[in-house]
């Protein structure tokens, strides 16, 4: 079951029967740890403002080799990449601008 793995400590309670002939159970948890959020990919029209992103789109469409996936993967890949050692947190960038 999916939501076991994310509770440390766990334990079933079985509820009384109301109308129905079966007996509802109470999972309580102790500890929830909540997974982590895998994002989608998102793209920023920021980065067209970057003197080097054109050069990163470029090179990571080249890895693809001509297949229209295969490059989108590479870019998606890449711009993430790009986004993270090179551009930055961009509220941290609109924040400095603003000063």
């Amino acid at each position: 079951m999916i939501v076991i793995d994310f509770i440390l400590e766990a334990y079933v309670e079985n509820l009384t029967q109301n109308y129905y002939d079966h007996r509802p159970i109470l999972l309580r948890g102790v500890g929830f740890v909540p997974a982590k959020r895998v994002r989608p990919f998102r793209f920023q029209a920021a980065w067209l403002t970057h003197k080097d992103f054109p050069d990163v789109v470029y090179k990571a469409s080249d890895k693809g080799e001509h297949i229209v996936p295969a490059s989108l993967e590479h870019v998606r890949l890449d711009a993430t990449t790009f986004n993270k050692e090179v551009f930055g947190d961009i509220h941290k960038r609109k924040s400095t601008l603003a000063e």
